[in-house]
């Protein structure tokens, strides 16, 4: 069975206050998350810090506490949640925000009543998931409420498998309209693997989608359909045609950069595509 996390806190040095009802009675999961969404923040962070000492089972009674129906306990179920999520994933509780992770991940797989509770556990994972969360996060993306959530959380964690996650659900996608989805997620991290499957995207695509397809093709650096591409940013004062690229045999497009515009750490650049159609 997973270890509590409050082991894993207390070896990260966090110090761990307890909660009382008035009265001197230990309060609960639900006072605490009623506590911290009004708390002062000396006092929030008491319920922070008592939420985490409740371990597994606080995190279980909480996500318990989420509806579909948006109700009051929801709000502050969701709240506590959040609140948590940024303190286990603060410096120095690594130990503690892999055990939570594994925690949520356990309940998207059983512990969710609807995909509003799903959708707050992804979104919780977005920030302190990992690889080993991967598995639990790829089985959200066939769940059309959850998917946006998932694909953000998935691309934020951006590994290897996460990655390929994406890219097989885009793949076995029902419709162009449910593939489209995937395509911001492509861009940003510059997946290659997915070129084939934007470029096919292009045949159908409304104006809109096929200049959103293009750009997307840009960042990867594959760009079929387009005439030309030019490499652009600070290092030359958004010269957008100062640097071509050279277009290669496979559609891929490359450009190299020496001398004064060498690029240097920190600096923005852009792909630009030019196409005439």
């Amino acid at each position: 069975m997973m270890k509590s996390i409050l082991a894993a806190a207390m070896a990260a040095g966090v110090a761990l206050a307890a909660q009382t009802q008035e009265g001197g009675a230990p309060a609960t999961v639900r006072d605490l998350a009623a506590q911290l969404q009004e708390a002062r923040p000396e006092v929030g962070r008491r319920c922070v810090e008592e939420l985490a000492h409740r371990g597994e089972e606080g995190v279980r009674q909480l996500v318990a506490m989420l509806r579909e129906s948006n109700d009051a306990d929801t709000v502050r179920a969701s709240f506590a949640l959040e609140a948590l999520t940024m303190h286990l994933s603060r410096p120095g509780a690594e130990d503690a925000r892999r055990l939570f992770a594994a925690t949520l991940a356990a309940l998207l797989d059983g512990g969710c009543a609807d995909d509003v509770s799903r959708a707050v556990l992804v979104k919780a994972l977005q920030l302190c998931g990992g690889d080993a969360e991967v598995p639990a996060l790829a089985r959200q993306l066939g769940r059309a409420k959850v998917r946006d959530a998932a694909i953000l959380a998935l691309t934020a964690i951006g590994t290897p498998s996460a990655r390929a996650a994406l890219v097989a659900a885009a793949e076995g996608a029902t419709s162009p309209d449910e593939a489209f989805e995937y395509v911001s997620a492509f861009a940003k991290l510059r997946e290659p693997s997915a070129a084939g499957l934007l470029t096919r995207l292009l045949a159908d695509a409304s104006p809109h989608r096929r200049a959103v397809l293009l750009a997307a093709l840009g960042d990867l650096g594959h760009a079929p359909a387009a005439e030309a591409m030019y490499f652009t940013g600070d290092f030359n004062g958004w010269d957008t045609h100062a640097c071509p690229m050279t277009r290669l045999e496979n559609g891929v497009f490359e450009v190299t950069l020496r001398g004064k515009n060498a690029l240097r750490k920190g600096q923005k650049v852009q792909a630009i595509v030019m196409h005439g159609g």
